[in-house]
């Protein structure tokens, strides 16, 4: 006697899951080892395209959860290098080793993890502000430092009443100038010396 329809239809599912699962664990088991060997290497980017390579064809509810579960152990296992990788980069930018922080900061960025991505470019993005901002203020304390210099010597000439070639002299610079503080200090002597020198024009007069 021949089984019932239900129970022949049964079994040839129950064939066609064996197949599915045998396929899948081999493969994926394939693609685990290539994972292990990507990680131990600290490639994690490497790692998680391994496991994009696992079939779409073999992505059913069993499988797929087995895939989160490498993915799962893929980003902890970054995460745990990029705490490591920020401390080093942390250390380095307090000691003013931008570039090597920057450096460490880049090499999390390739891990392919999107938060240690988010996190790596903030951190980056915060590095460089900080240097173009302490780079603005040296270049203004420069700028501070140059324009004291020239007016010792343009002193020289308001001491021995020169005013017109002081403020000439003043003039000249004026458009070199980029610090709006220093423009602002300049501003004033300039006033300074077109009072004194309006003080003379009546004292000849």
């Amino acid at each position: 006697q021949g089984l019932p329809a239900a129970n022949v239809a049964a079994a040839a599912v129950a064939e066609i899951q064996k197949r599915w699962d045998l396929e899948a664990a081999k493969v994926l088991t394939e693609i685990s080892e290539q994972m292990s060997q990507s990680i131990t290497n600290g490639a994690f980017g490497d790692a998680v395209k391994a496991l994009d390579q696992f079939p779409e064809r073999l992505r059913n509810e069993k499988w797929e959860g087995q895939a989160n579960a490498l993915r799962k152990l893929v980003v902890s296992a970054a995460e745990k290098e990029f705490e490591k990788i920020e401390a080093e980069a942390v250390r380095a930018a307090t000691e003013g080793n931008t570039e090597e922080a920057i450096k460490l900061y880049s090499k999390a960025m390739t891990f392919g993890v999107e938060r240690i991505v988010d996190l790596a470019t903030e951190a980056i993005d915060t590095i460089k502000a900080e240097v173009e901002s302490a780079q603005g203020e040296f270049a203004v304390l420069q700028e501070k430092s140059d324009y004291l210099a020239f007016w010792l010597e343009v002193s020289e000439l308001v001491a021995d009443k020169n005013y017109t070639d002081a403020l000439s002299r003043l003039e000249k610079i004026t458009r070199r100038i980029q610090s709006d503080d220093v423009l602002a200090d300049l501003k004033k002597d300039v006033e300074e010396i077109r009072k004194l020198d309006g003080l003379k024009d009546k004292v000849e007069a």
